[in-house]
């Protein structure tokens, strides 16, 4: 919950990863209160208020996966919401002229965007969506030791860049440095 909020707050990005492996471990530990308590919970060496603030938080993260049906796969409403929201924002970036230094990030990794929705055998055009489960999956396949190639590597390497870029801008939008909507 600390580190979610703090991401949240900086970094959209980092956030979104971040709270795909919360799921994961929430799921690993079975949706069990005891075992999220005693494995995700305890690691915390905070006060007992916060202690307990971040039981309830894992603990209501459990519930709600289980409300939406995402015990085994998927994400959070929530977090779908935001990748929506950050996609919209992509293509807002994209449209607007003052931000061609996000177009040249973005045309050094479309390319490997396309590739990997081929991959992948789906017509997702959402970059966000996208790049999120990329990075996610290579992050996993590393906890593994799973072996990748270089190719690979690069891709990631392009869509962490991209997804670094639009999290700085996300956060310029929400400081009120960026207008989406001119008056």
């Amino acid at each position: 919950m600390l580190v979610a909020r703090e991401k949240a707050k900086n970094n959209v990005g980092e956030y979104l990863i971040y709270m795909f492996q919360v799921e994961d471990l929430i799921r690993a530990c079975k949706f069990d209160p005891e075992l999220i308590i005693s494995n995700l919970v305890s690691k915390y060496q905070v006060d007992n208020e916060q202690k307990k603030e971040i039981k309830d938080w894992y603990l209501g993260l459990a519930e709600l996966m289980e409300e939406e049906k995402i015990s085994k796969a998927g994400h959070l409403t929530m977090l779908n919401n935001k990748i929506n929201e950050l996609h919209e924002f992509h293509l807002f970036l994209l449209q607007n002229n003052s931000h061609t230094d996000y177009k040249d990030i973005y045309s050094k990794t479309e390319q490997d965007l396309k590739a990997f929705a081929t991959k992948q055998k789906t017509q997702n055009n959402n970059v966000v969506d996208l790049m999120t489960n990329a990075i996610y999956a290579f992050y996993l396949l590393k906890l593994k030791k799973t072996e990748v190639s270089t190719e690979t590597i690069q891709s990631i390497g392009k869509f962490s860049n991209l997804l670094g870029a639009l999290s700085k801008k996300f956060k310029e939008y929400e400081e009120g440095k960026i207008k989406v909507f001119e008056d």
